[in-house]
């Protein structure tokens, strides 16, 4: 299972460089409830609510003309498992971010599509390291295809982008217990 992880972060980072082979474009991402490297609200984190932590907004610009779709994917970056706390992808080319509170879901009315999080379930999952903080990166990819059929898991969602981005972005937050 670690294997299978590293592998992963390993599958994400040669869809980056594949990306910039191919010259890919910026995006800006933003999210405003924190800077970029800050600290992540605890809003957005370990939570009591048993509904869970609402997922943060994020925007984002500078998408190159044929952007098809959008995939976002959020992991914590200091786990050796490479704990993947949110991925939506089929986000429409026309959308220029997502709300605060994206319902935790498989498929949302938009047509975007959420994979199953480390924790097994759909959408976002709230930071809420063992112990100490933790970097955790948001990585927007804009993509010259929408993703049919929708990737089941990180693995095939990876494997589906790979020659397909067209541009990319980078932000991050920190968080501890």
């Amino acid at each position: 299972m670690r294997q299978t992880r590293i592998l992963t972060a390993l599958s994400l980072v040669a869809v980056a460089a594949s990306a910039q082979s191919h010259r890919i474009a910026a995006l800006s991402i933003v999210i405003p409830a924190f800077p970029n490297g800050g600290p992540i609200p605890a809003k957005y984190a370990c939570t009591d609510r048993s509904d869970g932590s609402p997922s943060p907004a994020v925007q984002w610009s500078g998408a190159p003309q044929g952007t098809k779709s959008f995939a976002l994917v959020m992991h914590d970056i200091d786990t050796p498992m490479d704990f993947l706390h949110w991925a939506i992808l089929n986000v429409p080319g026309s959308a220029a971010g997502l709300p605060e509170q994206v319902p935790a879901k498989a498929s949302l009315d938009d047509g975007s599509v959420q994979l199953r999080n480390s924790a097994g379930s759909f959408g976002y999952y709230n930071p809420c390291p063992p112990g100490g903080a933790h970097r955790y990166r948001f990585d927007i990819f804009a993509l010259d295809i929408v993703l049919s059929p929708a990737p089941k898991n990180r693995d095939a969602l990876t494997r589906a982008m790979n020659g397909h981005v067209i541009a990319r972005g980078q932000y991050s937050g920190t968080f501890g217990r």
